[in-house]
Order: C-alpha cells, then sequence, then structure tokens
C-alpha cells in the first residue's frame, strides 16, 4: 500500500463557522495535511451552503449533506417498520463507510467542529482518531462534575449545545469558559481524554452575542493548534490518555 507522506483528515461539521479559519491556515500551510471531506448534519435550505461547505468547495475539497432527519424519513418511505433507534445506528455505520470508502487515502482522524450528534461506538471503530470541539471545559476525568480553570478556581462542567452551554454559563456568572477539545467516545460530552484547552472570559452584562465574539476567534485558534499537532504526530494515546509529544 502506498504511504502518504500527509495525514487524511475528515472533518464533521454543523454551520461549519470554525472551518474557514483551519482552511485558510491550511492554504499557507498545504503540506501539512489533506482534508479528504467535509460532511454537514444540517438540512440543505434553500440551495444555501452552510459556511464551512461553500468554503470548502471553493477549494475543490469534497463535501456532502448527511441530515439524520433527512435520510430516516427516506429509509422509511421504503421500509415503514424501520425504528428510530436502528436507523440511527445504520446512520452512523454508512457514515463511517462513506468517510472510508477512499482507499488507500483513509482518514487517520476526524475533527468534529459544532457537530452536534452523538457518534456511535461502531463509527468510532473506523477511526483512530475522532476529535470533538466542545464549547465549554470538560473534566479530566470522564463523570467529572467540576473542572479547574488556569486560576485554580473550579466550575461546574457543562454538557450541551452551544447556545444551551453558554446561556447557562451567563447565567451562572462564571468568570471564565472557552472551550477544549477532546477525544469523542459515545456518550454526550462525557470529559477525559481532553487534549488542549482555551479560556474566555465572561463580563459582566455579558449576552450569547457579544460572548460568541470573543469565542470565535479563541476556538479558531485552539482548532488550528491541535489540528497542527495530531497533522505534524505529535498527539498519542498512550495506555489510554491523550499524550502530546
Amino acid at each position: 500500500m502506498k504511504e502518504f507522506e500527509k495525514p487524511i483528515i475528515a472533518l464533521l461539521i454543523g454551520g461549519g463557522s470554525r472551518v474557514p479559519a483551519l482552511l485558510q491556515y491550511l492554504d499557507k500551510n498545504p503540506d501539512l495535511a489533506e482534508i479528504s471531506m467535509v460532511v454537514s448534519h444540517k438540512a440543505l435550505k434553500n440551495g444555501e451552503d452552510v459556511i464551512g461547505i461553500a468554503e470548502s468547495k471553493k477549494r475543490g475539497i469534497p463535501t456532502a449533506y448527511f441530515n439524520l432527519i433527512q435520510m430516516r424519513n427516506s429509509a422509511k418511505e421504503v421500509n415503514p417498520d424501520l425504528k428510530d433507534d436502528d436507523f440511527r445506528k445504520e446512520y452512523f455505520q454508512i457514515l463511517g463507510s462513506f468517510l472510508t470508502q477512499k482507499y488507500p487515502q483513509r482518514p487517520s482522524a476526524v475533527f468534529m467542529l459544532g457537530w452536534d450528534l452523538v457518534v456511535s461506538k461502531e463509527f468510532l471503530k473506523f477511526f483512530p482518531f475522532v476529535f470533538n470541539l466542545h464549547p465549554a471545559q470538560l473534566g479530566e476525568n470522564s463523570g467529572d462534575e467540576t473542572v479547574k480553570l488556569e486560576s485554580g478556581k473550579e466550575i461546574p462542567v457543562l454538557q450541551g449545545e452551544h447556545d444551551e452551554v453558554i446561556t447557562r454559563a451567563i447565567e451562572l456568572k462564571l468568570p471564565r469558559l472557552g472551550s477544549c477539545i477532546h477525544l469523542a467516545v459515545p456518550i454526550a460530552d462525557a470529559g477525559g481524554l481532553v487534549v488542549k484547552r482555551v479560556e474566555v472570559s465572561i463580563k459582566e452584562g455579558e449576552t450569547l452575542e457579544s460572548y460568541e465574539k470573543k469565542l470565535l476567534p479563541a476556538e479558531e485558534q485552539l482548532v488550528i493548534d491541535t489540528f497542527s499537532l495530531f497533522a505534524k504526530g505529535k498527539i498519542k494515546l498512550v495506555d489510554g490518555q491523550i499524550r502530546i509529544i
């Protein structure tokens, strides 16, 4: 089998607002890695691509929409007795097969950037590494209820989707939040296996919109830094623990 000099990486996204900065970084560092595919879980509306898909298309990167609800409804047209849970398992097996179909250029990792669906254990078996961007701080161990900030202050671990987590942090008047990238497991926001973190302050009177303006560039850099570390072979999983060499 032919050996490729640079790693092949796939992206799973929602709208993909964190994707343009990563693509611009790769424009300047073309030998770092190759993005094999960008897939969004969103439904295509009015023929207008989400930003992550649109920017990927400009660079000739293959793209696709894999909307769970639309695909499930389509499957039920030919199999009305299909159960939702059964199709969800099939969905992730199909997605894993779809992303790995281009042999020998099989992705060595997947980065989930705004991907809102909890992946299955079957999907995780397709790839050595599946990284997920979470819009809050997760604990060092799975099941941790609190996490320490750089200052040493403990804050609660917040689980859930992007806007939900940030709104909760503002309501709790947390001094800082930020985001982390961790290895995905088939449990939503389980924590543990955190690769890299960034903290962002929450000011008095902060709103979801004002915080998002600060969070976006911080997360863009977090994604670029983690992506670069992986592409350079510096992220390892040793005895079930993340090591950055």
